[in-house]
């Protein structure tokens, strides 16, 4: 047995401080002391003492085994201490949202937490000692070797992103950062899993990438303004448009109010400020360019963001060609600003009620308080009031229930009061005993984050409003997949549901079956073949209502490595009512030099044809009033015939040009019956037959018996006199001329067929033209003026029937001459 001098020496080996601290907890305590010099007495005389191998003091052998027992006691506090302290810091390892990799040289993982091991898909005793490197994909490995040999090489901290793949097919993106650990032989890796950021910044750059293309793909000029009328943003065409018109180079940060005529500027202001009051706005102006007077029709829209008018975006179209004819296309744009994410999170561990205790020096640079200030603080100290009870709940409901809470946002507030969004995660932290004693949370600052989606539904929102606005509308094409996404105007213009299918044949089945074959073709040779951009205009048939409409489409191509198109992008617009405008266009043009071809044929009948009869007459009425008046009778018969033919021929010309001026006004009665063509042909023959007789013309009528037709008894009758004739004038004398009739289903055909001179074959097709008047003499020099056959159509036509004829020129007596040929509904 050792002596109490053996037992003071060992316990002073193990630290003098904490024998100190052991006498003086035993002075504190004499309470609780024994009396030493009874004990003593009993140890001497039951002879304990002897054991210890001689004369022992057994007050100071006593008084060491109490400071000996103190001493264990103070021990055993501080083992408990630093155990629960170790399970604190473990489950900060544990259930942090990033993933903690220990590797070694070889990258072996050799100790990983259990947010690694959730973020690899597999236990984390499976996972010890594999290598970490199988959950890479392919590309991404050699940029994980340069990384991990670099944090060796280096001795300091390496960041890199890379592609994880997993057994399951899935994968993810992450962002590693590493450096060496105490023991140079290992490295510490940090992992956090950056997919969405990686598809939300895509979304963007893709986007971004869309309507820049969209607003340079469209001659309209595409603008911006901010609140005190400086340009934001403009596309190439209002950049030359403006140059054009101001002769000034435009950059962004110019008063759009300035370098302009001071009426320009009142008119923009007045214009922009209705806009910036929230109104959207559309007018027309013109202003020149140049010594041209240029007209424009332009859209304002109030850009809004968070509820607040931060600017006005613009759309501005040349329609001074289309003024008559077409509405305005447009198009739209906005600027994306790429998303950025703080990866510096904090951490915070509060008590039960909620006061702070410990924290990072992350998580007070986010607050921007000290350390001092922090401590006095609890959690609903720095959270505005709206946030309180939604977080209140989360404790409540998940964190207490489960230990932890799923990711949730927030809302700070900084020491200045500023409050900003954040991201974080709950854990409950128990004692030895299993009692609640506090929470810890990992807090990421989403700002950023937050800026960005805001940024991008704004963006959305005026893309979407612009295309509202010029009702434009807009899609993408997966080649590849044969599918295609639209927007809502482009669904409005094609008359589409939802669920219409989106494909190829979708679109060919909507377009007009007369333009399919060509619109086919052009799709496959043009754009796919030849990748040429889509430019076109097209019918389609709108599955909403049937209606046929015109629409203008445009699409930009989208090819990858090997340069194959595998995307188009671009917009539809309708132009039906500027395809209508155009075509009524062209119908005017061609009804005003009908119209004028008209008043100049009138002008030369008046000038000429009408003229020359009554020069005849009033010429030799005077010879024949002298001769007369002299008693000279020689030559009166032939004078007299030379006045009738005379006055017949301007008589008829006075019956056409009436009739022909009646059917121009719109004033001549139509009144179709039934009409037995023989009779009305003997009829019209009574008036014709003397001039058929001066030149021995034989007239046969060959129709078959009852020929009965249902049109108007004096517009046919009318047609048959000029045709019978214009083939007496141009028959030689003796020669023949048959009138016949031919059923043709349900019409008769009616021909007057001469021998006579016939006509020149390109001079057929101006007979029944007005603008190409043709008239030539008679075999015996008869005069026409062409109008007859001009009546003829006009009454044909107006009876539903057509007129044409066949003829061989220079012919003489006996060749084939004309025929003339006309239609009439059967009766």
């Amino acid at each position: 047995m050792k002596s109490p001098k053996i037992i003071s020496d060992n316990v002073m080996q193990k630290g003098g401080s904490l024998r100190q601290k052991a006498e003086a907890h035993l002075k504190v305590n004499k309470s609780n002391k024994i009396s030493l010099s009874g004990l003593s007495t009993e140890l001497t005389e039951s002879g304990f003492l002897k054991e210890f191998g001689g004369e022992t003091d057994p007050i100071g052998l006593l008084h060491e085994l109490e400071v000996h027992q103190i001493e264990l006691e103070m021990q055993n506090d501080e083992l408990k201490l630093a155990v629960e302290k170790a399970a604190t810091a473990t489950a900060l390892y544990d259930f942090a949202p990033a993933g903690y990799f220990t590797l070694n040289r070889e990258g072996i993982i050799c100790q990983l937490n259990l947010s690694g091991a959730n973020l690899l898909g597999k236990d984390r005793s499976r996972l010890i000692d594999s290598h970490f490197s199988q959950f890479l994909s392919p590309e991404s490995l050699p940029v994980f070797n340069d990384f991990f040999r670099n944090i060796f090489q280096t001795n300091t901290r390496q960041v890199c992103e890379l592609w994880f793949l997993l057994q399951e097919n899935s994968s993810f993106f992450i962002h590693l950062e590493g450096i060496v650990d105490e023991n140079p032989e290992k490295c510490l890796l940090t992992a956090i899993n950056i997919t969405e950021r990686k598809r939300a910044e895509q979304i963007i750059t893709e986007s971004e990438a869309n309507l820049n293309s969209l607003i340079n793909n469209r001659d309209e000029s595409i603008w911006s303004i901010d609140s005190d009328y400086n340009f934001v943003i403009f596309n190439k065409f209002f950049l030359d448009e403006y140059f054009a018109s101001f002769n000034i180079e435009l950059k962004k940060g110019m008063n759009a109010l300035e370098n302009i005529s001071s009426k320009l500027s009142e008119l923009w202001k007045e214009k922009y400020d209705t806009a910036l009051s929230g109104k959207r706005v559309y007018f027309e102006y013109s202003n020149h360019v140049g010594k041209e007077l240029h007209y424009y029709e332009v859209f304002l829209n109030p850009i809004i963001s968070k509820g607040k008018i931060t600017g006005v975006s613009a759309l501005s179209a040349n329609i001074s060609y289309r003024k008559r004819a077409e509405k305005a296309l447009r198009r739209s744009e906005s600027k994306y600003r790429k998303l950025h994410e703080s990866m510096m999170d904090g951490f915070v561990y509060v008590n039960m009620d909620g006061r702070i205790r410990e924290f990072n020096e992350s998580y007070l640079r986010m607050l921007e308080y000290s350390p001092d200030e922090i401590t006095q603080l609890s959690y609903t100290d720095i959270t505005p009031e709206k946030w309180i009870s939604y977080e209140e709940e989360i404790v409540e409901n998940q964190v207490l229930l489960r230990g932890y809470s799923e990711v949730y946002e927030k809302e700070y507030r900084k020491k200045n009061g500023t409050v900003f969004p954040v991201e974080l995660r709950t854990v409950l932290s128990k004692d030895e005993h299993g009692k609640n004693e506090g929470m810890w949370a990992i807090v990421r600052d989403i700002t950023e984050r937050k800026r960005a989606d805001d940024q991008l539904l704004e963006s959305e929102y005026f893309f979407k409003e612009s295309q509202h606005a010029a009702f434009i509308g807009s899609y993408k094409f997966d080649v590849i997949a044969d599918h295609w996404e639209s927007s809502e105007v482009f669904d409005k213009i094609f008359g589409i549901e939802k669920s219409y299918e989106r494909n190829f044949q979708g679109w060919f089945d909507i377009l007009h079956p007369d333009d399919r074959a060509l619109m086919d073709n052009y799709f496959r040779d043009e754009v796919l073949l030849k990748k040429n951009p889509f430019n076109k205009e097209y019918r389609i048939v709108r599955k909403s209502d049937g209606k046929t409409r015109w629409v203008q489409g445009s699409g930009q191509l989208g090819f990858d490595a090997e340069g194959n198109v595998i995307s188009m992008i671009g917009t539809i617009q309708d132009i039906t009512d500027r395809k209508l405008s155009e075509d009524a266009l062209k119908q005017s043009e061609a009804r005003l030099q009908e119209l004028n071809a008209t008043k100049d044929k009138f002008f030369s009948i008046i000038a000429h044809d009408l003229k020359n009869p009554f020069n005849s007459i009033i010429g030799f009425s005077n010879l024949l009033a002298r001769q007369i008046y002299e008693n000279n009778y020689e030559g009166i018969a032939k004078y007299g015939m030379i006045i009738q033919n005379s006055s017949q021929r301007a008589m008829d010309l006075l019956m056409n040009l009436l009739e022909w001026s009646r059917i121009q006004t719109g004033s001549i009665a139509f009144n179709p019956e039934c009409i037995e063509v023989a009779e009305l042909t003997n009829s019209v023959l009574k008036s014709l037959i003397d001039s058929a007789s001066q030149k021995t013309i034989k007239i046969s009528i060959k129709f078959p018996p009852l020929v009965f037709v249902f049109a108007d008894k004096e517009m046919i009758s009318t047609v048959l006199r000029n045709v019978i004739s214009n083939a007496i004038k141009f028959t030689h004398p003796g020669g023949e001329i048959v009138i016949s009739a031919e059923r043709k289903q349900a019409e008769w055909v009616i021909t007057i067929a001469d021998n006579g001179v016939g006509i020149k074959k390109d001079a057929i097709d101006k007979l029944f033209r007005i603008d190409q008047s043709y008239s030539t003499l008679g075999t015996q020099n008869e005069k026409g003026t062409g109008l007859g056959l001009l009546l003829c159509k006009e009454f044909v036509e107006k009876n539903g029937g057509k007129i044409w004829v066949e003829s061989e020129y220079g012919g003489s007596l006996g060749t084939d001459g004309s025929k003339f040929h006309f239609t009439v509904p059967k009766g």
